[in-house]
């Protein structure tokens, strides 16, 4: 069949090439889609027409003018690169890059140009990579290949890393972004800190705190705000002030005495110290006298000019009760209730009294009402162990010389001492144990002599030089880490927000950190809820990891069986001599 007269021969009435009407298909079967030819587009201004565009990703010929180079789409780069004066080229596509403006610092800041070249001033030309094709080029893809498999792993590390931590996505690390930027060699740009003006901080001065609880953590943050100048009001619910407390001895690390320097307490810390509580090394035994590690803790107290200092718990509550002179203490005071209002807060208190204050902390303890009202009502978890212990008097020979700290080992069972200021001695027996048991009447003692007879000196020693009536026993408890603490203008604080087993003996030392932390937090923030929440950022990391390191720890004190305590020695051994630089890390912690 014939084509019309107008209408080129082979095309359809529709103008397409092998249409419905168009000539009949030649060789194939009639109907089945035939691919069209790929037509040429029209050049745009600036190409001779005919030349084939570029694919993104190639570099172009020299003297077609400037252009945009792919981004690194597979690292998520959001800046591009440009050509640029005295700058080397993109190994990839070209380019040259757009530097961000740098500071005379930033000069020679390894990143600041593509392929790990260094610039050499604001126009220093770099040399261009070597021509495509060449041994240079295919080490830069096989560079392009493990930065792009790099980055995978790195997100992925950090997303797994985020959603582990408890308390909320931490903000991102800026380490991965400086990664992908410098693959593009983009300078990192230097960000401008806002400042905020100084009349838009919190002014605690005029500020009215209330904190449930008078223990080591209630006023120790007492102790911080008054500093600041606020008002504050510590409610404790028992009517003397020495039943707050529990245990007998603490034992200062020098995170603990480096935060009770922030309250002004360094004098009267290294005092204690120098009447025979400081401490120098730490010896971690076996029940029949082997060292098994030690940790030389004089040296790291020479490189953060902090000691380590055994003090009563007495003795401690006493010095943050003046350090939180002007602070209303009320005695007999129990918090049943509180209710959050726009402006502040409203403490319920069990006599009908009813408190208003800008902020409320809860330091009261392991069974925190204020816990209760914001995270519900959970009885505390059993740690499986409970602990004698006692202060006595005791000038004993090397074996519990001043400035040692001993750990020993056994069946089920731990004991350590270690010196107090004064010529005193305390002790602990640590022991595994179902909740809520009980000694004879009148017989403590030799409860305690009975499960300790086999020890090695100078523990039997020790342990009968203590009246029967100086001797206590504690069950242990802690709970599993919380995700959050508080809410609005609210928030927990020491063994009511993170509660732990003595393992590591950091309860107390934590409680101090978190008064110094909060007060910090609250003279940078704006408001009451950003100082808390800030607060919490910082805190909740930092207390989880100790939380589940003690309970990791206690749950050695449990192995009974003689194959479990060999592998227990050995594992004192090892983990014990590694745990000391995490240790000293630990310790290092910037307030």
């Amino acid at each position: 069949m014939s084509a019309p007269a107008d209408q080129p021969e082979g095309r359809g009435p529709r103008g397409d090439d092998g249409g419905a009407a168009g000539r009949a298909p030649q060789g194939r079967r009639a109907g089945r889609h035939r691919p069209r030819r790929r037509l040429l587009r029209s050049a745009p201004a600036g190409r001779p027409a005919g030349q084939p565009r570029l694919r993104r990703g190639r570099r172009r010929p020299a003297g077609e003018g400037p252009r945009r180079c792919r981004p690194a789409a597979h690292l998520r780069l959001r800046r591009r690169c440009r050509r640029g004066p005295g700058h080397a080229r993109h190994p990839r596509c070209g380019a040259r890059p757009r530097l961000a403006r740098a500071s005379p610092a930033d000069a020679d800041h390894p990143r600041a140009a593509h392929a790990g070249l260094r610039r050499r001033g604001p126009a220093a030309a770099l040399p261009v990579p070597a021509e495509r094709g060449g041994a240079g080029d295919r080490a830069g893809r096989r560079r392009g290949r493990r930065d792009r498999r790099d980055a995978v792993h790195l997100r992925a590390a950090d997303r797994r890393r985020r959603q582990r931590l408890p308390g909320g996505v931490p903000p991102r690390d800026d380490q991965s972004r400086r990664r992908r930027r410098a693959h593009c060699g983009v300078v990192p740009r230097r960000r401008a800190v806002a400042r905020r003006p100084a009349g838009h901080a919190v002014k605690l001065a005029r500020q009215r705190l209330v904190v449930v609880g008078a223990g080591i953590g209630g006023l120790a943050t007492a102790a911080a705000f008054r500093r600041a100048g606020a008002e504050v009001t510590v409610l404790e619910r028992r009517r003397n002030l020495r039943t707050a407390q529990a245990g007998g001895g603490i034992h200062l690390w020098h995170n603990g005495v480096r935060a009770l320097d922030r309250l002004g307490l360094a004098e009267p810390v290294r005092d204690l110290g120098a009447r025979g509580g400081v401490l120098h090394t730490a010896e971690f035994c076996s029940h029949r006298g082997a060292v098994l590690a030690s940790w030389p803790i004089r040296e790291i107290e020479r490189e953060l000019g902090a000691p380590t200092v055994g003090v009563s718990r007495d003795q401690l509550h006493a010095l943050l009760f003046g350090a939180a002179e002007g602070a209303e203490l009320r005695l007999g005071a129990e918090c049943v209730g509180l209710t959050e209002e726009e402006s502040g807060v409203r403490v319920l208190l069990a006599d009908g009294e009813v408190l208003a204050a800008d902020a409320v902390i809860g330091a009261d303890g392991l069974n925190s009402l204020v816990r209760g009202n914001l995270l519900g009502q959970a009885p505390p978890r059993p740690a499986g162990y409970a602990t004698w212990q006692a202060i006595v008097a005791h000038d004993g020979g090397d074996t519990t010389r001043v400035g040692l700290f001993r750990v020993l080992w056994g069946p089920g069972a731990r004991f350590l001492f270690y010196r107090l200021a004064d010529g005193k001695l305390y002790w602990e027996g640590q022991f595994a144990s179902a909740e809520g048991g009980r000694d004879p009447d009148g017989g403590r003692r030799d409860a305690v002599l009975r499960r300790f007879a086999e020890w090695v000196a100078p523990v039997s020693e020790i342990v009968e030089a203590t009246a029967e009536e100086a001797i206590s026993r504690l069950d242990v408890y802690d709970r599993p880490p919380a995700r959050h603490w508080g809410r609005g203008r609210v928030t927990l604080l020491g063994d009511a927000a993170h509660p732990m087993t003595n393992a590591m003996g950091q309860g107390a030392n934590q409680a101090v950190e978190d008064a110094v932390v909060l007060a910090g937090a609250a003279r940078a923030a704006s408001s009451w809820p950003e100082a808390l929440r800030e607060y919490e950022r910082r805190r909740i990391p930092r207390t989880t990891t100790m939380v589940r390191t003690a309970r990791n720890l206690q749950r050695l004190n449990r192995w009974s069986n003689p194959l479990a305590c060999r592998l227990r020695d050995q594992l004192i051994r090892v983990g014990f001599s590694v745990a000391l630089r995490k240790h000293a890390k630990d310790m290092a912690i910037s307030l």
